[in-house]
């Protein structure tokens, strides 16, 4: 296909020189890496006649006309915010509770407001670049057939496009649109669910799903020759997956899907401890590599690539659902440890309940002690002795008293200096609690906030506890499954 017709294509999104190039260069991408033969014989008929706008035409009808995936989260969107749609639309952006109004809504996907106002937050911009308002704007789009929302969309999709590159270094860096958590959190979510909906939009041409496309298979490939670690490379596992298993039709898919099958599988195994909790030790970063886990198995098993998970994939899956289930507080959320914001324990027993043989614990959970059972035991406490999660409970009433007690080691990653401190609960009500750390923020309050001072601990002389994150780190790794060893190291 002949670069000039790509550009001619291009030509009719933009006058913009360097931004028709861009738009040329991933059309050619996506045209050599779809597979023809999985994607009709109109499309083939095209490309062998190297027709650049009948290939576009053929490629979109067929994406347009595809099945619904099957997606759960399509079809019960749990977080549409209809005002933060419209906001978006306007170029009205909040992210860290950091708000931002871009003139006559032409967003900058590299401005950064903190820069301006401070404290500084590098999440502001990375945050933004999740493009989690895409969600908002499609459901909208879906539940009022209102083309503002489609075309405000489109025009921010070529937006990005022409704005950002992934670059060839420092990628991970502050001011950067391709962070890998970013990329692995988009394919599964914001533009997932915008692609899904938005295809069906007459508003939105064919040119722009089919550089949404193309953008989706560069940052997939982009995670598969950078993987990074700890949550990071689940979250960014989980978004190859998704990509790989929902678009079959490219010809890297299979390997793709193999691929991430496999790092979730072994990461699962490193990543989990004995006692099910993952070993970052916050209960937010729990749920975010559960929810992984999950949501991937859930679509492994709805689009027929069940079988490329082993059986311990599910069995730690189970595990370390549990594990939360019995950190539960008297109002059914999670306590915060680490950095932590205040996590509902249903984010681990809903999607579990859909994809995991049936507990009783599950169900408990899920319809707020109306059905099923609480865990067993001798007691209603519990011990998480690798996590050093000590909980103690008068019982799984409503109103039940509650205290946990963290006496373990400090974890991989988002650690607070906060050995030996507790929360405690009457029923729903925070009596002694943990504020979870804050923003991620570079200021004074941000130091003070996972240090031991902001934390229900001991002092020593008024000074509080540093311990050595590197020393964890290597010991538990190396020695996890030596009690003897992990003992002295740690506790």
């Amino acid at each position: 296909m002949q670069k000039k017709d790509l550009l001619a294509l291009a030509a009719s999104l933009t006058e913009d020189a360097g931004a028709k190039e861009k738009y040329a260069s991933h059309l050619e991408e996506l045209f050599l890496a779809l597979s023809p033969e999985k994607m009709g014989e109109e499309y083939r008929k095209a490309l062998r006649e190297e027709d650049a706008a009948g290939s576009a035409r053929a490629a979109a009808a067929y994406f347009r006309e595809k099945p619904e995936a099957p997606l759960p989260f399509l079809r019960d969107p749990n977080d549409f915010d209809r005002e933060r749609a419209d906001r978006a639309v306007r170029g009205e952006m909040r992210e860290i509770n950091v708000d931002w109004t871009f003139p006559e809504g032409k967003i900058d996907f590299l401005f950064d407001p903190t820069l301006i106002h401070g404290p500084r937050n590098n999440e502001w911009l990375w945050q933004f670049n999740r493009h989690s308002y895409w969600s908002d704007m499609a459901f909208a789009y879906r539940e009022t057939r209102d083309g503002s929302y489609a075309k405000a969309f489109e025009r921010q999709l070529l937006t990005w496009i022409a704005q950002t590159d992934c670059p060839e270094t420092g990628w991970n860096e502050p001011g950067s649109a391709w962070r890998t958590i970013e990329c692995g959190i988009r394919l599964l979510g914001s533009w997932q669910i915008a692609f899904q909906i938005f295809r069906k939009a007459p508003e939105v041409s064919d040119l722009a799903l089919l550089l949404m496309l193309a953008s989706m298979r560069r940052q997939a490939l982009h995670l598969k020759e950078h993987p990074q670690s700890a949550n990071w490379l689940m979250l960014e596992s989980n978004g190859v997956y998704a990509f790989a298993s929902l678009c079959p039709e490219f010809r890297e898919a299979e390997e793709l899907r193999k691929l991430s099958a496999a790092r979730l599988t072994r990461e699962m195994e490193k990543q989990t401890l004995p006692d099910g909790m993952h070993y970052e030790l916050s209960p937010d970063y729990h749920g975010v590599v559960v929810g992984c886990v999950l949501r991937v198995f859930e679509i492994a098993c709805l689009t027929g690539f069940r079988d490329e998970f082993p059986p311990r994939f599910a069995e730690l899956a189970e595990r370390s659902v549990l594990a939360a289930v019995l950190l539960s507080t008297p109002a059914l959320t999670q306590p915060r440890t680490n950095d932590c914001y205040t996590i509902q324990t249903e984010v681990f027993t809903g999607i579990a309940s859909r994809v995991l043989p049936p507990r009783p614990e599950y169900d408990f959970v899920n319809s707020r002690r109306a059905e099923g059972n609480p865990p067993e035991g001798k007691t209603a406490s519990a011990f998480l002795p690798w996590a050093g999660f000590a909980v103690m409970r008068s019982g799984w009433e409503e109103d039940a008293l509650y205290l946990s007690f963290d006496v373990g080691p400090l974890g991989q990653g988002h650690q607070h200096q906060d050995k030996l401190n507790v929360n405690l609960y009457k029923g729903g009500e925070e009596l002694i609690f943990d504020d979870g750390g804050g923003q991620y923020e570079i200021s004074e309050a941000r130091k003070y906030g996972v240090s031991a001072y902001d934390h229900n601990t001991v002092l020593v002389d008024g000074l509080g506890q540093n311990r050595n994150s590197a020393a964890y780190i290597h010991g538990l790794v190396a020695c996890r499954y030596c009690k003897r060893c992990f003992v002295e190291r740690h506790l």
